[in-house]
């Protein structure tokens, strides 16, 4: 069957072309995971369409191009100067009342919590009163009654989730090889954020920094959670 919607399309400019190349680039350099994994962490949909963007079957929208500077952590006009110029015009022709484009729907908030909190969440969820948290972070995420934050501390999982970012995290989520997830080990008082790696049948809580240890999924440690999004602070 042909796809209608293909033959419908606007074959791309050499430019877009381009721009999906140096696109394609910086992906596979600063991501390093699955196309599926940025889409769902960053907003984009499924595998196929992050897939079309990166080849260069489908032209960038200026929406698609933030969410692929937020989540490589590059500035738009490293992959496409003609979008990066486009901004610059709009954010300059809107006689000063704006200088930034819109963001993406913000569709819930969701409780900032410690680390300990963390580690007892399924206990304490449901006698949790707006006060208890630190703060309210809003989410582009469609955040669940249990949906919670947490600051990331320390260095151990840079690059890619630098110290001080925000991640959301969501417990109803199943937690699959390569998912990074939030875990409480047995005999620890606060929680931990790692990657599951699922080897020969044995589960493993990897630091995405090499000079951090592989941990074992001992008897007893509890998923706590699987990280949906990451949002940042400047």
């Amino acid at each position: 069957m042909r796809d209608m919607n293909a033959e419908k399309r606007k074959p791309l400019e050499a430019w877009q072309i381009e721009d999906a190349a140096r696109l394609k680039d910086l992906f596979l350099r600063r991501w390093g995971k699955s196309q599926e994994l940025f889409g769902e962490t960053f907003g984009l949909g499924r595998q196929a369409t992050v897939g079309n963007l990166l080849n260069g079957r489908r032209a960038l929208n200026l929406d698609q191009a933030t969410r692929f500077a937020r989540g490589l952590g590059c500035a738009i006009s490293d992959f496409s100067p003609t979008l990066g110029r486009k901004i610059m015009d709009i954010a300059q022709n809107d006689n000063g009342q704006s200088n930034v484009m819109p963001g993406p729907e913000i569709r819930g908030r969701v409780p900032l919590i410690s680390w300990v909190q963390a580690g007892v969440w399924m206990e304490i969820v449901d006698n949790f009163v707006p006060g208890d948290a630190e703060e309210w972070i809003a989410t582009t995420y469609h955040s669940k009654a249990g949906t919670f934050a947490l600051r990331v501390q320390g260095d151990s999982m840079e690059p890619r989730f630098p110290e001080g970012c925000i991640i959301i995290v969501e417990p109803e989520e199943d937690a699959l090889h390569g998912k990074f997830v939030v875990a409480k080990r047995p005999g620890e008082n606060s929680a931990t954020f790692k990657q599951l790696v699922v080897d020969g049948g044995q589960c493993y809580l990897k630091p995405l920094n090499p000079r951090y240890s592989l941990l074992e999924f001992t008897p007893g440690t509890q998923i706590v959670g699987v990280v949906k999004r990451m949002e940042m602070e400047v």
